[in-house]
């Protein structure tokens, strides 16, 4: 897991909070775009990824459109990652980060800096915090486990939330094995039966 040089907590529901009021939230040297970061926008939920699964990682729990960012009053006129740009523009995915939500394996730092695609000057405030939520089911096409540093502060509380999903998929299997062998036993009884029947004839 990758803070982004902000303070983690844990939120109900099962998400966290990344937050930094003086410096801001930042990533390889420069903050994000401080329009375009609403609740559901594609660069919030883009942000969450980058920080739990690391720049390069494998999304196993997709972002959901709870996700929100807020741009901070602290330090102003900061470099920024570009995700000024609408949101589903497919001819601006691989430079601003508010274009399409990230696949396993991106890389950040491909993305353009400042206001515009190949990169500009310009400098924003810079994002305070960022609050991140994921879905309850692995997506189709991801099936590794998301990388969490060990020291992290929410690698223990999504552990458990792991873990407790590999207990109820345990928990019917079992009760499939046990219909199963419910089955058995009652074909096992019909054909017993059907034995004692043929030697009264």
């Amino acid at each position: 897991m990758d803070n982004l040089c902000g303070e983690c907590t844990a939120l109900p529901g099962g998400g966290f909070q990344l937050k930094e009021s003086k410096a801001g939230l930042r990533f390889a040297g420069a903050s994000f775009d401080d329009n375009q970061i609403g609740k559901g926008s594609y660069q919030a939920m883009n942000i969450c990824s980058l920080a739990r699964y690391g720049n390069g990682g494998k999304i196993q729990y997709q972002p959901t459109k709870d996700c929100a960012g807020k741009t901070g009053r602290g330090v102003a006129s900061q470099v920024h990652w570009y995700g000024n740009c609408r949101k589903g523009r497919s001819k601006e995915a691989s430079c601003c980060s508010n274009a399409a939500l990230l696949k396993s394996g991106f890389d950040w730092t491909k993305f353009s800096r400042g206001n515009r695609c190949g990169g500009d000057r310009d400098k924003d405030r810079v994002l305070e915090q960022v609050k991140c939520y994921f879905s309850s089911t692995p997506s189709l096409s991801e099936a590794e486990t998301p990388m969490l540093a060990e020291d992290s502060p929410l690698n223990e509380s999504l552990s458990h939330e792991d873990d407790s999903r590999e207990e109820e998929t345990e928990d019917y299997d079992s009760r499939e094995e046990e219909e199963e062998d419910s089955v058995s036993l009652h074909e096992l009884d019909l054909d017993d039966n059907t034995g004692k029947d043929d030697v009264l004839l």
